[in-house]
């Protein structure tokens, strides 16, 4: 469960870092962080609330860091990039299983197109080597429509789903650890 945990963690670093470097950052406008209220999750900007089960634990501070640190080593990113990189992040974790969310705001520096940022980053894991592809359509996630790719890592499965607000541009991802929830177990788990 350890090693499927600190896989993930670099996943969702190497996961957030190709999307910023794709994006580019800039320092106008406000990113929300979000809210959290007992095991609800709410984050206006990206429009979705995301209901967390008893039996999933949201990522400390701390360990956020530390993936925020992998991702950088195994992307040889300097040290002070994250420094610079305008986003806010959420992850949490189902305990029993390792199958997992991250929701990222980060603001581009200039119009985002949520399709081509999907692309984009489809393009940057093919280059190194993983299976990756757009899912054509759309999905609705809480108030937008999201587009869609998917990452097969290490036996398991990563979906991103990009959704683009002006200069914002919104992921959503879920890794899906085998034998444990289903893609949609964990969408219905937002609104």
């Amino acid at each position: 469960m350890k090693k499927t945990a600190k896989l993930f963690l670099g996943m969702m670093a190497i996961l957030m870092a190709a999307s910023l470097v794709l994006t580019g950052c800039s320092s106008n406008d406000e990113i929300s962080l979000g809210e959290w209220s007992g095991s609800t999750y709410t984050n206006e900007t990206v429009g979705v609330t995301f209901n967390m089960p008893a039996n999933w634990t949201r990522t400390s501070d701390a360990e956020m860091a530390a993936a925020l640190e992998l991702g950088a080593d195994l992307l040889d990113i300097p040290d002070d990039f994250w420094e610079d990189a305008d986003t806010a992040t959420l992850m949490a974790a189902s305990s029993p299983t390792g199958s997992n969310i991250n929701i990222m705001v980060e603001r581009a520096t200039g119009r985002v197109s949520a399709s081509a940022s999907a692309r984009a980053v489809v393009q940057e894991f093919e280059t190194m080597g993983l299976e990756a592809r757009v899912i054509s359509g759309t999905v609705r996630i809480g108030d937008n429509n999201w587009h869609q790719y998917a990452i097969d890592f290490f036996g398991m499965t990563v979906y991103g789903f990009v959704s683009a607000q002006g200069r914002f541009a919104n992921t959503i991802t879920i890794t899906i650890v085998p034998g444990s929830e289903t893609l949609d177990d964990i969408l219905a788990m937002f609104n």
